[in-house]
């Protein structure tokens, strides 16, 4: 069935439509026809049998299964590689060499997967910090601020500084203005 986390074409879509069934998908043209024209040869016989020729529900059947079974052999896949009947032979002959079939979707998820987990690695690689590291940040940490306040406090005292030209009294200026000078 078609999955929300990958890119879809159209043929994907076409294959997968029929309820969801994985057999379908990765269908050539000529396994379409086959398989679809043995579902309407199976209808088609299944209703001649009954209500034309009056033949028994078992003969019917079996009538009715015979083209449905070649169809879903020849017309459907196993996987993206092999169909059904291919699959089927290559179980029954139990061939000498290896056949080994990976599906697409899995390599790109496994890959991603792969992608994920190395990167998280690589950012807990970054984050680990030993304790005479937090120690070395934590007293830079208090000579900063320490050193900050310090200059805070000196930027305050030359700010707040009163300057002559600003005082408007003084002592002696006053002690004058009283004796009369």
């Amino acid at each position: 069935m078609a999955s929300m986390n990958r890119n879809l074409n159209l043929e994907e879509v076409n294959s997968d439509a029929f309820m969801g069934i994985p057999f379908l998908s990765h269908q050539s043209v000529v396994q379409k026809v086959i398989f679809w024209g043995s579902v309407a040869l199976c209808v088609v016989l299944n209703l001649a049998g009954n209500f034309f020729f009056g033949l028994g529900t078992a003969i019917t059947s079996i009538i009715t299964v015979l083209p449905l079974s070649l169809g879903v052999a020849f017309g459907c896949n196993y996987n993206e590689d092999l169909s059904l009947i291919r699959y089927l032979v290559l179980i029954l002959s139990r061939p000498s060499k290896v056949y080994v079939t990976k599906p697409t979707e899995d390599l790109e998820q496994l890959r991603i997967l792969t992608k994920k987990a190395k990167s998280e690695a690589e950012l807990e690689e970054r984050q680990k910090v030993t304790p005479e590291q937090q120690k070395q940040l934590l007293i830079k940490f208090v000579v900063g601020v320490v050193i900050g306040i310090v200059f805070l406090i000196i930027i305050m005292v030359v700010l707040n500084q009163p300057k002559e030209e600003e005082l408007h009294h003084t002592l002696s200026m006053a002690c004058q203005s009283r004796n009369g000078v």
